[in-house]
């Protein structure tokens, strides 16, 4: 997992640094000009950051002089003032130019299709009130039926996020119970603009063929998503990509799927699992807050994908007799060494990275004209196959 920072002081540093990138100083000419917009935005990443609201944020200000220093604040905002600012800076186009300032920063400057790799999608619910669990069963005594809620909706957020850095690349808050496929055009589309994405991960929620094709044919990313909506049968899926599904993906890199499940965990755990907003567009607005703040946290410390690893190098083991056979996504092949078949992904032109053993594999013929089956025998020297461990992806199977 991730780490994500937590120093307030450094937390308000990022948050300005990335709201003078995202947003204008002031709103509009004719504006006071007591306030900042970047300050106030960095007023609200900190009440995401200590989980409070507005009073109680105001409250922490004058308390600690040292972040009205660092957010150069010369005097406290009233809260009323916080709200107001919330209500214009966490609309949409604003918010997802925030959202948008955090992952350019996260490339730190290079091109964003040096950094596609997978990428997942997923959506999950967040409390809309501060009912505990103990009130809704006292309020289930003496009824019927079990009362597992007290409300008829809740806020839902859409999250697609960078497997190995848990950096949110899109998210599109919604209400729910809705289906979650209802998100994905916009999620992908977002995504892919930001940060281009190589392979897309998702639960059975979002299988359809239209997905597929639009994914695959529009966009050009491998999608790799369980065909089991609906009744459970045997028989072949409709579709032509449902079908590949069927025969492939149980030797892809799917596990990793469970990465955008970490990133949920961290924003429930790290910034609370309720939005204590009332209306629709305040709930939105809300959670919006809260997958900026998440990526605020991250871009402070330095990670290395899932498994944390240090920049080292990786010596070919499986050197020797082995099958490729292509799988109709970018870059996916399935590997059989002997007896005993993993998955790959294409790391570079002639080289296929295996998650069992996180070794390299020769792989040759790898190519436009590549055939069915095509076998490679040779015994290479260990020198000639050595990779960073960053450039890789830690696919988990």
């Amino acid at each position: 997992m991730s780490h994500t920072s937590k120093s307030p002081r450094e937390v308000a540093r990022v948050a300005l640094a990335v709201a003078k990138g995202a947003l204008p100083e002031f709103a509009h000419r004719f504006s006071p000009k007591k306030f900042t917009q970047p300050q106030l935005f960095g007023c609200l990443v900190l009440k995401e950051f200590f989980r409070t609201d507005y009073r109680g944020i105001v409250q922490v200000l004058r308390d600690l002089p040292d972040l009205c220093q660092v957010l150069g604040l010369k005097a406290v905002p009233h809260f009323t003032t916080l709200q107001k600012a919330a209500q214009r800076l966490l609309r949409k186009a604003p918010a997802n130019r925030l959202l948008e300032e955090t992952i350019r920063r996260w490339l730190h400057g290079e091109r964003p299709a040096d950094r596609a790799g997978l990428a997942a999608l997923d959506s999950t619910g967040f409390e809309a009130h501060h009912a505990s669990r103990y009130f809704v069963e006292r309020r289930a005594k003496g009824l019927k039926g079990p009362l597992s809620s007290t409300f008829k909706s809740y806020p839902k957020l859409g999250v697609l996020c960078d497997c190995a850095s848990h950096v949110i690349l899109a998210a599109v808050p919604d209400q729910a119970p809705r289906n979650d496929i209802r998100h994905f055009t916009e999620a992908l589309r977002q995504a892919h603009r930001r940060a281009p994405l190589h392979t897309l991960l998702a639960d059975a929620a979002y299988d359809a063929e239209w997905v597929h094709q639009l994914a695959r044919t529009e966009l050009g990313v491998s999608t790799l998503i369980p065909p089991d909506r609906g009744h459970p049968t045997d028989r072949p899926a409709r579709g032509q990509y449902r079908r590949l599904m069927q025969q492939t993906i149980h030797l892809s890199a799917y596990g990793q799927r469970w990465q955008v499940e970490t990133v949920m965990s961290m924003i429930k755990r790290r910034l609370g699992d309720t939005v204590g907003a009332c209306s629709y567009w305040c709930q939105c607005r809300a959670m919006m807050l809260k997958a900026v703040t998440h990526n605020i946290l991250i871009l402070l410390c330095e990670f290395r994908g899932f498994l944390q690893s240090k920049c080292s190098e990786l010596r070919l083991s499986h050197a020797g007799s082995f099958e490729c056979f292509p799988q109709g996504g970018a870059g996916l092949i399935a590997i059989r060494n002997g007896r005993r078949m993993v998955a790959g992904l294409v790391y570079r032109q002639g080289l296929v990275y295996s998650p069992v053993g996180r070794h390299l594999l020769l792989a040759c013929g790898l190519g436009k004209g590549q055939k069915k089956h095509e076998r490679g025998s040779r015994t290479p020297r260990e020198s000639h196959f050595l990779a960073p461990i960053p450039d890789l992806v830690g696919a988990d199977m």
